[in-house]
């Protein structure tokens, strides 16, 4: 940090590395942004107060006329273009000098915690659809056990 309180652009890697603890909430919402999708259409087709409200709300022109799910998905393109920045940061960085070296950390760091988010988003997704395949197969039971009784 300079004297005006700026960040020195050159520190920029060891800024993501600073902070990549606090990108760790991107785990989480990443992970559960198909389960909220899935809710949010449930919430907009019952076609109830909720949906009302994001039908009016979101189809101001202040939010770009943008369905709601566009908004929720944003945090998660937001992540992946993190490691891009910094790939073209480093274009123009000397890779003699320890800024170097902090980027290239930095894009690593984030790397895997894109990796870390996306093993866990498919985890969360195989869980729902081993949860859906339960749901399929206990409805099959109840439809079933009549014909067991005979």
């Amino acid at each position: 940090i300079n004297e005006d309180g700026l960040y020195n652009c050159d520190s920029i890697g060891q800024i993501f590395s600073d902070r990549v603890k606090s990108f760790q909430v991107y785990i989480k919402y990443c992970s559960n942004h198909s389960i909220a999708t899935k809710h949010l259409h449930t919430l907009q087709n019952n076609r109830g107060v909720f949906a009302t409200f994001i039908q009016k709300k979101f189809g101001d022109n202040r939010c770009r006329l943008l369905p709601f799910e566009d908004w929720l998905v944003m945090p998660t393109q937001r992540l992946c273009k993190y490691p891009l920045l910094l790939r073209e940061i480093i274009k123009s960085t000397n890779k003699m000098t320890e800024h170097f070296r902090s980027i290239t950390n930095a894009i690593e760091q984030m790397k895997n915690l894109i990796d870390t988010t996306n093993s866990q988003s498919k985890f969360i997704q195989d869980i729902e659809h081993a949860k859906e395949i339960i749901r399929q197969i206990s409805g099959l039971q109840s439809l079933l056990a009549p014909l067991e009784n005979r």
